[in-house]
């Protein structure tokens, strides 16, 4: 990840002090890289959203953490290479 986000840096922490330092974080990389296992990957996805969902919208808060750990889920669940880039070629300019 981070040839392709280089902003997104991971603090050398043990996984407690990751948790407790940067929790958004971490529940993202835990959710990007179980992706061998597809069931647990759900999960962790579903509460990601939520614990995203409830800080953001319903406390209104914002961090690093969760900045960084929303670049991280978005690099993860966009394949560029999948994208219709010529759309935005026809996409008006002002």
């Amino acid at each position: 990840m981070s040839q392709t986000f280089p902003y997104v840096l991971c603090p050398e922490l043990l996984i407690p002090d990751f948790r407790r330092e940067r929790p958004m974080l971490l529940l993202s990389i835990m959710t990007t890289s179980s992706w061998r296992d597809r069931p647990l990957q759900i999960i962790l996805e579903k509460e990601y959203l939520n614990s995203l969902g409830a800080r953001m919208v319903v406390k209104g808060e914002d961090s690093l953490d969760m900045l960084q750990s929303l670049l991280a889920h978005l690099a993860w669940s966009v394949d560029i290479s999948t994208l219709n880039l010529s759309i935005l070629s026809a996409w008006p300019r002002s």
